[in-house]
């Protein structure tokens, strides 16, 4: 024990004291605190500040009998105290002598409280980094609760980043040029901390530096707005459209091509039984049949071969092992959406399908899209996605000014396709995207060189085969038709980075059987002039 005692007086004639000293040994402080005896109640705060508001109080009271007891308390954002269900004043004592009370306490250095809830975060810019920093993410490092996660500043691709760093995948805030803070709906929020949380975070930032310009020192970040005040839900946050990858291209000089990142109903149904569906038209029930006995016959030559892990997504056990769920029955609720793309996108949409093939209203659209103004949208009205839907993200691009293929990629003179979407209650599902098979992709390249006389070759990486095609109207319209009827690769990811069980390799695009009429237009009174 530190054998030197810390005073200081809290009010002006020292009637009423505190006193406290640091145990080391067991990483606690002990409390004594001087009042006088006619005193009925008090109470000593633990604030980030010092403020009165939001804080942790140990409250002293006396009873009718005229006993003292000493509980642990909060105040709400309002001022009101609040027991705390986890009692942190420990060693409780006190003694009333000579007019004035004195009551000891023992209290943690670190209280483990269960976690704090975030309502709200917004950019934290260094006033320096203006214009430099183009986006960022906060991710949480999924990992037991005592996993050290080695200090890294760098390249987020560099060889040299510890490979322990790559658990930090969870998706807890996203922010991009022009978006204003976000703040979550009352009956949700973002669970942070507690004691089975891994303490450790990672900060990516996206910088946009094209004329390669040294000496920037920057500290920016993400601001947390946090409250100890549970709400209803636990909130996250899921990436839905395409997968950060080459295989995804734009080829230059187009006023408008479009990339579309499916999210598709395999993954959405991860561990859900579906129930057969007598009045389902013939052609969805065959199209549903179709895909289901892909997988089960897949999981079954699996299971032939003694590959323990595969398990058949409609069963929710499997050989006694239980299938992780992607959704939970009920469905989730998205409240919010930021819609990514980098400079060529100019028209970014969701579109929502039941599993059936009809569709449902758009999630959320974005016809005049700019990469300098990426708000983060609370919905009008919040959309439930059930399990088995289907939610595909379309991004539209234009090249016009540029005269060399554009790749998929984390670079700001590359594309993504990217919808964050903030739903709650919170899932294991972390991203839902897609890409061109690779077998499909390998297919049209063999094409374009015996076909199309291009100098692409099987020797060659993914960028360098797009790089090598001299592109014509033909070639480019080739290319959207490639995309649209390929088979796809997908990402059904869960929080730890880990993808679901499953075979997601080689998926069938989602069947649109029943499209949403277009929107009704008011245009009653408008007159023509020419």
């Amino acid at each position: 024990i530190d054998g030197k005692i810390y005073n200081v007086s809290l009010n002006g004639d020292s009637s009423v004291s505190l006193h406290w000293k640091l145990d080391y040994s067991s990483d606690t402080i002990i409390f004594e605190v001087h009042l006088p005896s006619h005193y009925g109640w008090f109470a000593i705060g633990f604030s980030d500040r010092g403020k009165l508001f939001p804080a942790d109080y140990c409250l002293l009271w006396k009873n009718e009998g005229g006993k003292f007891s000493l509980q642990d308390t909060y105040a709400d954002d309002h001022g009101v105290l609040h027991l705390d269900r986890q009692q942190d004043c420990d060693a409780f004592k006190s003694v009333t002598r000579n007019d004035v009370i004195k009551f000891t306490y023992r209290r943690k250095f670190d209280t483990c409280d269960r976690r704090d809830y975030v309502i709200e975060y917004e950019s934290n810019i260094q006033h320096t980094s203006h214009g430099l920093v183009h986006h960022m993410e906060v991710f949480h490092c999924e990992a037991p609760p005592n996993e050290e996660i080695p200090l890294y500043i760098g390249n987020c691709f560099a060889k040299e980043r510890p490979p322990k760093t790559q658990v930090c995948k969870r998706v807890l805030a996203a922010w991009a040029m022009g978006a204003p803070p976000f703040a979550y709906p009352k009956e949700a929020a973002l669970p942070i901390g507690g004691e089975n949380f891994n303490p450790y975070i990672m900060l990516e930032v996206h910088y946009n530096n094209p004329e390669h310009r040294a000496g920037f020192i920057d500290s920016s970040g993400v601001r947390f707005y946090v409250s100890t005040k549970l709400r209803k839900m636990d909130a996250g946050v899921i990436e839905l459209g395409l997968e950060y990858t080459d295989k995804m291209a734009i080829p230059p000089g187009q006023e408008s091509f479009p990339l579309t990142g499916y999210c598709t109903s395999a993954c959405t149904s991860m561990g859900t039984r579906f129930e057969s569906v007598e009045t389902l038209k013939a052609k969805v029930t065959e199209v549903l049949n179709q895909l289901t006995e892909a997988d089960s016959q897949h999981c079954f030559q699996q299971r032939k071969s003694r590959m323990e892990r595969c398990r058949d997504r409609q069963g929710e056990y499997i050989e006694d092992e239980k299938v992780d769920t992607s959704l939970p029955p009920q469905g989730i609720v998205i409240f919010g959406s930021q819609l990514h793309t980098h400079l060529t996108g100019i028209r970014v949409y969701t579109r929502h399908f039941d599993a059936y093939g009809k569709e449902l209203p758009e999630l959320n659209r974005d016809n005049h899209y700019s990469t300098h103004f990426q708000e983060i949208r609370r919905l009008k009205k919040p959309v439930k996605v059930l399990p088995g839907h289907v939610l595909t993200t379309r991004c539209d691009y234009n090249t016009e000014d540029r005269t060399n293929i554009t790749l998929g990629g984390f670079g700001i003179g590359d594309e993504m396709c990217v919808n964050y979407i903030h739903y709650y209650p919170h899932t294991d599902l972390e991203v839902c995207k897609s890409s061109i098979s690779d077998q499909a992709l390998r297919t049209y390249f063999r094409y374009m060189n015996e076909w199309e006389g291009q100098s692409t070759s099987p020797s060659k990486g993914v960028s360098d085969n797009y790089k090598a095609i001299k592109w014509n109207k033909m070639r480019v319209e080739l290319l959207n038709e490639v995309y649209n009827e390929a088979p796809l690769s997908m990402q059904c990811n869960m929080s730890s980075g880990d993808r679901f069980p499953g075979y997601w390799e080689n998926a069938h695009i989602p069947p649109v059987l029943s499209p949403l009429a277009p929107p009704n237009r008011r245009c009653e009174n408008i007159v023509d002039y020419m």
